[in-house]
């Protein structure tokens, strides 16, 4: 609750109250490309999933006696 509280603080919905900045015309809408979007959020995770699995083949498994 506490980054909305802020954020209504930094940026406000309404004109009234202390605020630090008054919006003057409503925040533009922002899109990427679905390239943008995988690049950016999907091939981290995948790439790091892919390089743990091979550093955990390379390793001998351990034998239980």
């Amino acid at each position: 609750a506490l980054p909305i509280l802020m954020q209504n603080y930094i940026f406000p919905d309404t004109a009234t109250g202390n605020h630090i900045f008054i919006l003057v015309a409503p925040p533009p809408e922002v899109t990427i490309s679905y390239l943008a979007l995988f690049t950016m959020l999907l091939l981290p995770k995948i790439s790091v999933l892919i390089v743990n699995y091979f550093i955990i083949k390379k390793h001998r498994q351990v034998e239980i006696p």
